[in-house]
């Protein structure tokens, strides 16, 4: 395996997709507390997960169709990636 400058920045990227999901799952988490103070963290919880499950999983599979398409390339270093 051989570093570039390319690859070496992919732990930034993946690091970066995955702070922006979490971010959005307790941020999501809180605003429904405040809702619901009496329910339990349970519930709470499988909400948050049911109601940010498809924009999290389109987040996701989007970067990995973007990172696929790069293999397309034939741009050397990004090959390389």
């Amino acid at each position: 395996f051989q570093i570039t400058v390319i690859s070496s920045n992919y732990v930034a990227l993946v690091l970066i997709i995955t702070l922006s999901v979490v971010i959005h799952l307790i941020t999501h988490f809180i605003e429904i507390s405040k809702l619901y103070p009496k329910a339990k963290i349970e519930r709470l919880v499988l909400q948050t997960l049911l109601a940010k499950a498809n924009p999290s999983f389109y987040a996701i599979i989007t970067t990995m169709i973007g990172f696929f398409s790069l293999m397309l390339s034939n741009i050397e270093p990004i090959i390389k990636l």
